[in-house]
């Protein structure tokens, strides 16, 4: 059997933190506040306990379905091509923002959307989503 043994040099930082030694920068920030109006607008009831009783995984999906269906509708503007690709679209959004939606509107804070920068030299090369 193989153990590990940690001296005390060692840290623990938040998220926070970690951007400001990576050279991260927070572009936006989007509050509860306006994160439960769109979970109203989407049909689904903002109450804790309700959330509970949807479930975590049924949750995601329903905000995948209609974030999808929301792509197809502003893709529907530019006829059956702009649809195709306004559902492409639309689920890679979805992919990419509703775990932490939903993981926002579960524990009641909002999301911060950074920008991860390339050792401190000002190439950005991604963009990361927290809920904070």
């Amino acid at each position: 059997m193989y153990s590990m043994a940690l001296d005390n040099s060692w840290l623990i930082m938040n998220e926070e933190e970690m951007y400001d030694v990576n050279g991260g920068k927070q572009l936006a920030y989007i509050p509860n506040s306006t994160i439960e109006i769109i979970a109203l607008s989407m049909g689904i009831n903002t109450l804790g306990t309700a959330l509970l009783a949807i479930g975590y995984a049924k949750l995601v999906a329903i905000v995948s379905a209609k974030a999808s269906l929301l792509g197809a509708k502003l893709g529907s503007l530019g006829g059956p091509i702009g649809a195709a690709v306004g559902i492409v679209l639309g689920l890679g959004g979805a992919f990419f923002f509703v775990r932490p939606f939903v993981d926002a509107l579960l524990q009641g804070k909002g999301i911060a959307i950074n920008a991860k920068e390339l050792w401190n030299s000002g190439i950005y090369y991604g963009i990361s989503l927290g809920v904070k």
